[in-house]
């Protein structure tokens, strides 16, 4: 790109370094950086609570969403140090009814120039106390985040829309899709936790939101987590 070869005037890189953060904390360039490129990626959101159900009534929590995406090229002169903040994961919602938590926000700030990245968290998906004996009941996923400052932000997945159809209730016979978790450009979103399942298709990597309930004639259940967000730093350096 154009702006490469410009940061690259009269000093051709021979080597590559890359600084990761999982956690907050200061970023010191190291010893020869002459640009670098910065991916930043919130937090993905947890999932809701469903309460007890006794058949034939069945319920559905709904999922979170994936965290933003943003990238920015700099050169030395626009960042001699920055503040890191990672965003948090989403935690679930506490059962019987709890929502599912907001993913939290990765920020990125240069100094000197002031410059700054934001990759926001994932939506928290919402419980749903509605227990339905028969027929359709929707339920939508949590919203993705957004993302600002880069060269380039992508807002994060929202989490599906689930829903489930109880076709009859002698002999109760229950159709199911889940709401899914949000993915962001890092991470894969949880699958919904299917009924009578004791655990969760977990979201991986970073920036995911967490699978839905579903649950019918169970115990109350907590949502899922989602996974936290991440900066990671390409450095060029003579």
């Amino acid at each position: 790109m154009a702006i490469n070869n410009a940061v690259n005037a009269g000093f051709p890189f021979n080597q590559i370094a890359v600084q990761v953060f999982t956690s907050s904390g200061t970023y010191t360039p190291t010893s020869g950086m002459r640009y670098c490129i910065v991916e930043c990626v919130g937090g993905g959101g947890g999932s809701g609570a469903v309460p007890d159900t006794t058949a034939p009534s069945a319920v559905a929590s709904s999922a979170g969403g994936g965290g933003g995406y943003c990238r920015k090229t700099f050169n030395s002169t626009q960042v001699t140090s920055a503040t890191v903040n990672i965003g948090s994961a989403g935690t679930g919602g506490i059962s019987p009814n709890g929502n599912g938590g907001n993913g939290g926000n990765t920020t990125f700030i240069a100094s000197p120039s002031s410059i700054t990245l934001t990759a926001s968290g994932g939506s928290g998906g919402s419980s749903n106390t509605a227990q339905t004996a028969l027929g359709f009941n929707g339920v939508g996923g949590g919203g993705g985040g957004g993302a600002s400052g880069g060269d380039v932000n992508i807002a994060g997945q929202k989490a599906s829309d689930g829903s489930y159809t109880i076709v009859s209730t002698s002999p109760f016979f229950i159709s199911a899709s889940g709401s899914v978790g949000g993915s962001s450009m890092l991470g894969k979103g949880g699958a919904w936790k299917a009924p009578g399942s004791s655990n969760y298709a977990s979201a991986s990597g970073f920036g995911a939101g967490a699978g839905s309930n579903v649950s019918f004639n169970q115990a109350a259940s907590a949502g899922g987590n989602g996974t936290q967000g991440i900066v990671i730093i390409t450095e060029f350096l003579t």
